[in-house]
C-alpha cells in the first residue's frame, strides 16, 4: 500500500482532500514567504542618530539650499518626491527654510565595476542614497543613513529612487509628534 493510501487512512478517510491542502499551503506559503523577503531584501541600509538630539519637537522639514545643483538633475528631482511623500505620510510638514525644525540634504549615486580583462562592458552597476538631517540652528547633522542596492538594466529611477527612500525611512523615521 502506498504512502498517500496510508496517510488518507491516517486522516480518517477524508483522502485527497486533506493531502492537498498539505501540499498547497506549504507551497502558498513560501511565495508569500519568498515574495516578501525579496522585497524586504533588495535593499542593504544603515541608519544612525544623535542619540542628544531631542527629536520631540521635530514636526516640520525643509530641502537645504545647498543641494540646488543635485535638485535640478531629473534624478534629484525623484529624491526630493519620494522623501518629501515619506515624510508627510509620517505627519512632517513641508515649510519654509526659516520655519524648519530640520533641514534634509542628501546624495545620490551610481557606481559601475568594470567587467575584467580590460572590457568596456559595466558587469555591475550598484546604486545608493544618503539621506541627512541637519538641525536648522547648529546645521550639525543629527541623523543620516544610507540604502544601496544592485541596479540592473532595466531599472528606472522613478522605481528605484522612491524604493530606496521607503527603505532607509522603514522603521527608522518616526512619525511626527502632534
Amino acid at each position: 500500500m502506498g504512502s498517500g493510501a496510508r496517510l488518507g487512512g491516517w486522516l480518517g478517510g477524508l483522502g485527497g482532500e486533506w493531502l492537498r491542502l498539505l501540499v498547497v499551503v506549504p507551497a502558498l506559503l513560501s511565495l508569500c514567504v519568498g515574495a516578501v523577503a525579496c522585497k524586504t531584501t533588495r535593499w542593504k541600509t544603515h541608519a544612525n542618530y544623535d542619540t542628544s538630539y531631542d527629536f520631540s519637537s521635530v514636526n516640520s522639514f525643509a530641502f537645504t539650499p545647498a543641494r540646488e545643483k543635485v535638485a535640478a538633475s531629473r534624478s534629484g528631482k525623484l529624491t526630493e518626491e519620494a522623501i518629501r511623500k515619506e515624510l508627510t505620510a509620517r505627519g512632517y510638514r513641508e515649510v519654509a527654510s526659516d520655519e524648519a525644525r530640520i533641514f534634509i540634504s542628501y546624495d545620490i549615486g551610481v557606481y559601475a565595476a568594470a567587467g575584467l580583462g580590460g572590457q568596456n562592458r559595466f558587469e555591475k552597476s550598484e546604486g545608493g542614497i544618503t539621506v541627512w538631517f541637519y538641525d536648522p540652528t547648529t546645521m550639525q547633522h543629527v541623523w543620516y543613513g544610507w540604502a544601496e542596492t544592485v541596479i540592473h538594466q532595466q531599472d528606472t529611477g522613478e522605481v528605484v529612487i522612491p524604493e530606496a527612500v521607503a527603505a532607509l525611512f522603514e522603521d527608522r523615521v518616526p512619525q511626527a509628534p502632534n
